[in-house]
């Protein structure tokens, strides 16, 4: 079961890939919200990268893809990747914020069971670009979201969509365009 987060927000974030390779600020989340080969190794060899999110401030669990074309099957499948990493890394006393991810609309229940209420958590919206049925399914999931999980404060990835309650949310810059910031 993944837990609530409820400490300290983030002043500035860093994707995994760079985060390896350089120090971090005291203020500085590790995020995911890249393409999924840059984080993969996460995955396959999880004990190798325990030091290093155990020395990160924050950590904003993994955002493995959920496309609309996908299967159930590989839906299912990167959610769980999801939420297994999420937890496990809590029980190994990293710092995680939950990133809460859906698939059209979030019209599966279990999309967003195991999810923690009342907590900080954290959402993209990368991806949806200027497709109207993709915005659309993504203000249905992210309603679902607030209905069902509460949450006390959103950290946001991505553009500021229509609809959003913005007197709960921190927004972040993308830093996959702004690369040069954070080096490469």
């Amino acid at each position: 079961m993944i837990q609530a987060y409820r400490g300290a927000i983030p002043e500035a974030i860093v994707a995994f890939h760079r985060a390896r390779r350089k120090k971090l600020r005291k203020t500085m989340a590790v995020h995911f919200y890249t393409d999924d080969v840059h984080f993969e190794c996460v995955w396959k060899r999880p004990y190798m990268y325990i030091r290093m999110l155990q020395n990160a401030s924050f950590v904003i669990s993994t955002d493995y893809s959920l496309y609309s074309n996908m299967s159930l099957p590989e839906v299912w499948w990167n959610n769980y990747r999801n939420k297994l990493l999420c937890a496990w890394w809590q029980k190994h006393s990293i710092n995680v914020i939950p990133n809460v991810s859906w698939w059209r609309g979030c019209t599966n229940e279990f999309i967003l069971e195991g999810y923690p209420k009342e907590s900080v958590i954290a959402i993209n919206s990368t991806g949806i670009g200027q497709d109207t049925y993709a915005k659309r399914q993504w203000l249905k999931g992210y309603e679902k979201v607030l209905e069902t999980l509460k949450p006390i404060h959103i950290l946001r990835y991505g553009a500021m969509q229509d609809g959003e309650n913005t007197s709960i949310s921190t927004y972040y810059k993308n830093d996959n365009y702004n690369a040069v910031t954070y080096g490469r």
